[in-house]
């Protein structure tokens, strides 16, 4: 128990001074022996220390604090003896920072939606296999950005790194909508004959148009040796 302290009388207080240093005296040995207490009292409770603006444990780990000093003091926190940089901390106007936690709007079941501490990502399930998840991963020394779609066991990823804006589907991919306009510098294709149009099979006609194509390369190539030849017979005949 602390120790506990009264005001003495010098020998020069009046009556009334001395009839209100008892008034004080006897408010506080009440308060204490109805068995509450104050910091007058008690300096520890199962390990935790009571100080006069202080309420912590032993180690200062956890711990609330009640004096003002600056705009905003820190009034509960945990996970480090300095309140100032404490990983989880709140504030007077009740602003705080949680640093690691896992938020989440259900514990064990479906549908739910994740702040990840541990991966470092945010996720909407409602299934194992069924989920959105925004988060970033290493790549060449950077870090990208991602967005990862999963539906019975398909995965659609969206992801910008080093080499640009990308898309990635296991499964089929659809694009609609009532007017596209796509402005790119440049397309690759495979085959054409992955490109379908659902009423004219445009894909089947331009891989048609390529056979054509290429089945004209070698009339093009000989056409192209008659040039030639009959060039080279005006150029001899010009010299003549």
């Amino acid at each position: 128990m602390g120790q506990i302290t009264f005001a003495r009388p010098l020998g020069n207080e009046s009556v009334s001074e001395l009839a209100d240093m008892v008034a004080k005296m006897q408010k506080e040995l009440e308060f204490l022996a109805n068995g509450n207490l104050s910091t007058s009292n008690v300096r520890e409770i199962s390990g935790w220390q009571v100080s006069q603006d202080r309420f912590q444990a032993y180690d200062g780990m956890v711990g609330l604090y009640s004096a003002y000093g600056y705009a905003e003091n820190v009034r509960f926190w945990a996970g480090s003896p300095l309140p100032d940089i404490a990983p989880w901390r709140v504030y007077d106007s009740g602003r705080g920072v949680a640093t690691g936690w896992t938020i989440q709007s259900k514990d064990g079941s479906y549908p739910y939606v994740a702040v990840d501490p541990v991966n470092d990502l945010f996720g909407a399930y409602t299934s194992p296999a069924e989920f959105i998840r925004v988060g970033t991963q290493p790549v060449d020394g950077l870090t990208m950005p991602y967005v990862l779609f999963g539906y019975a066991g398909d995965f659609t990823y969206m992801y910008h790194g080093p080499g640009g804006f990308g898309l990635s589907s296991g499964g089929p991919m659809f694009l609609n909508a009532n007017y596209n306009d796509l402005k790119l510098s440049m397309v690759k294709v495979d085959d054409w004959s992955r490109i379908r149009d659902l009423t004219t099979d445009l894909g089947s006609v331009l891989s048609g148009l390529q056979t054509n194509i290429s089945a004209f390369d070698p009339q093009l190539a000989s056409l192209w040796s008659a040039i030639s030849a009959l060039q080279s017979q005006i150029n001899d005949l010009s010299g003549g």
